[in-house]
Parts: structure tokens; sequence; C-alpha cells
């Protein structure tokens, strides 16, 4: 219990500093439509790649992010990330897919979200 307490306290003092180090990627998964054979859509899905460190997976961050109140500044760099990534498609190919973004819970009770 030690031990998972210790790496849980680890995480969350990574994620500190995590948005403005740059630590996080964007990997967007399309959704194909094999009737028309073509991307319809992409998911944006967030990873981790601290620099001295092995990648963390989502479900070990995202918790700990809810749980300490980081994950409002991870998910506006979502949102921000993801709407400059769809600007830069429309504007090199002229039109883009849709992007689901996943939002937390938690996220949704928070006012600068909504507005």
């Amino acid at each position: 219990m030690q031990k998972k307490a210790e790496e849980k306290k680890r995480v969350q003092i990574m994620l500190r500093t995590a948005v403005d180090n740059k630590e996080f990627q964007l990997m967007y998964q399309p959704i194909i439509s094999l009737k028309e054979e073509k991307i319809a859509s992409a998911e944006a899905l967030i990873r981790w790649m601290p620099p001295d460190a092995d990648p963390i997976r989502p479900d070990i961050f995202i918790p700990i992010a809810e749980e300490s109140g980081q994950i409002n500044n991870i998910g506006s760099w979502v949102l921000t990330t993801v709407i400059n990534q769809v600007k830069t498609w429309k504007d090199s190919l002229g039109m883009c897919p849709s992007v689901a973004i996943n939002v937390s819970s938690k996220q949704l009770k928070n006012h600068e979200l909504r507005e």
C-alpha cells in the first residue's frame, strides 16, 4: 500500500509541470466510414511522455489528475491543442473531420470549460 501511495504522489508531483514542459502528446485515432471509404471523424487521445521516465498510461494519470484538481489544466491544453490541429487541417486540406474529445466529469463542473 505504501509503494502505491508513493507512486501516486510521484505522478501527482510530475503532473504539476507536465503541461508547461510539453510532456503531453495527442494522437488522433481515425474513425473510418467503410461505406464512403474515407475518414469520417477522429478521436483525440492524450499520451504522457515524461522526459526521464517511461510513458505513463492515461488510466494511471487521469484519475490522479482528477483527484488533485489538475485535470482542468490538462483539459484546457487538450482543447487548445485540438482546436489548433483542426485549424491546421482546415487551412492545409480545406476541410477536416470532426474530432471527439474525452472530457472528465470533473471538467464539466468547471465554469471555464462551459464558457
